[in-house]
């Protein structure tokens, strides 16, 4: 709905359509600007000699103006952070959920890169069921390793790990 009152405002500058009175000031309509969050405003535009001419031009696509497999991604790695860390997420700074849902993110960008042969649909499908297995992967077992290993720092001192075992979590949480 947004975007094609936007295209359809586009479309009728470009092909001329518009009297010298109207080329002055062009206004996408009030419904499309009030149901999207991020707007995209068309406050002047002019026409000399051919070349279109926008000025005061207001765009805040964000997170809709991404690509699908960057929006798949991203939400396929929130749904991943919130799987994979639910009733453990009082101790978390924010920047500790946008980085832990990046890591779900690639992995969920890479599965649904990997699924596009099935088409779209299918590959959001397969980025979302990846980002999910191997959030339940890290609450199962993964978690618990992690932690194991924070725990006795010796053992993987003896394997000769030396990296690993030196403070590493120093928090509870990882």
């Amino acid at each position: 709905m947004f975007m094609s009152s936007l295209h359809r405002v586009m479309k009728i500058i470009n092909d001329g359509e518009l009297s010298p009175r109207q080329e002055k000031k062009v206004k996408l309509p009030h419904r499309a600007v009030d149901r999207c969050a991020n707007h995209v405003v068309v406050s002047r535009c002019a026409r000399k000699g051919g070349e279109l001419l926008l000025k005061g031009i207001g765009v805040e696509l964000g997170f809709f103006g991404q690509s699908l497999a960057v929006q798949v991604a991203l939400a396929a790695g929130y749904l991943g952070y919130c799987t994979a860390y639910a009733g453990y997420r009082r101790g978390h700074l924010a920047r500790d959920a946008i980085f832990i849902s990046l890591v779900f993110a690639s992995i969920a960008s890479v599965a649904f890169v990997l699924g596009e042969a099935w088409g779209t649909v299918a590959a959001g499908l397969v980025a979302l069921l990846t980002s999910l297995a191997c959030a339940c992967l890290w609450r199962m077992v993964g978690r618990k390793v992690w932690l194991w290993q924070c725990a006795h720092p010796e053992f993987i001192a003896r394997m000769g790990c030396t990296q690993l075992g030196t403070g590493c979590c120093n928090r509870v949480v990882p």
